[in-house]
């Protein structure tokens, strides 16, 4: 039986493979594997847990959150009332750069990822004057998608001394009721140089479709104030695929329409977008970009049907 079995799966085996590797003379990893020796003496240094490397400078990160929503840490088995004094007291590396400035002066200079450089965290203590060494600070990323964590990144790189969140908020004396706010009226909104650079890159390893599902979550998420620029400047490569797509599509040649043709592929582009939009309860006119000419849901709704009829014939 083993035998007919062998017999019947040698034929879907597929072809034969050949596997080879390339290597260089200066592997240094590959050869510390091979060549290490671990000694008594290493044995010991692991043994007692020493440190086995060090970075210079060091590198810290810098907590990012929203007001309230910073991590607590308890165990399973404490109660609500002693998680509630663990919330009510706990002190982020941020919080405590608020509170610093707001009771000292000297270092209202920095931003918050320079802090490190001048000033040492301490447990339960708080930011103290750096004695001796520097550090680097590395502030935690934050996508547009996030929204209002992305606006208080940008406004933490720009904004030095800040004594508070709504510290941040405030600008001119007035005190806006969102971070995003705040960056509009500090005019770092303004400029659409940022997705320009984005989509350039994306442009270059990601599909027309895969594009046009990134404008769609940036228009519902992300605030670009020049959307109908960003259009007119990558609808191309936001068109790859189209072409390929309306093969199984009938266009919807409106009569007496003959110059129609430059205008299918971008007016399609618009009704895919709209379509992604759709899910977010959002149309093209909301996000101030164009709605398509040609009546796409139409056709799109009699192709479905076609394949359905096809698929019970």
């Amino acid at each position: 039986m083993q035998a007919v079995k062998s017999i019947h799966k040698y034929i879907y085996k597929g072809g034969d493979k050949a596997t080879r590797s390339v290597e260089s003379e200066h592997e240094v990893i590959k050869h510390y594997l091979h060549g290490h020796y671990l000694g008594s003496t290493e044995g010991v240094w692991h043994w007692f847990q020493f440190a086995m490397h060090e970075e210079l400078p060091p590198v810290t990160h810098r907590q990012l959150h929203l007001p309230g929503q910073q991590a607590v840490y308890f165990a399973g088995h404490h109660d609500c009332d002693h998680i509630r004094d663990l919330m009510e007291g706990s002190m982020t590396r941020l919080m405590a750069f608020f509170s610093y400035n707001a009771q000292n002066e000297d270092g209202r200079q920095f931003l918050y990822y320079e802090f490190p450089e001048h000033f040492v965290y301490v447990c339960k203590i708080g930011w103290k004057k750096r004695q001796k060494g520097t550090a680097v600070g590395q502030m935690y990323s934050a996508s547009p998608f996030q929204g209002e964590r992305y606006y208080l990144h940008l406004l933490l790189t720009l904004v030095r001394g800040a004594t508070s969140f709504e510290n941040l908020r405030t600008v001119d004396g007035i005190v806006y009721p969102t971070f995003k706010g705040a960056c509009i009226a500090l005019g770092l909104l303004e400029d659409v140089g940022e997705w320009v650079a984005l989509f350039r890159k994306d442009a270059q390893f990601m599909t027309g479709r895969a594009l046009r599902h990134l404008f769609a979550l940036a228009l519902q998420y992300t605030t670009i104030n020049n959307r109908l620029a960003i259009w007119e400047s990558f609808w191309q490569v936001m068109r790859d695929d189209i072409p390929h797509i309306l093969t199984t599509v009938r266009v919807p040649v409106p009569p007496g329409d003959e110059d129609i043709v430059g205008r299918i592929d971008p007016d399609y582009g618009l009704f895919l977008i709209q379509e992604y939009l759709r899910e977010f309860g959002k149309s093209l006119s909301d996000c101030g970009l164009p709605e398509p000419v040609l009546s796409w849901v139409a056709q799109q709704s009699n192709q479905n049907i076609a394949l359905i009829e096809k698929e019970l014939a």
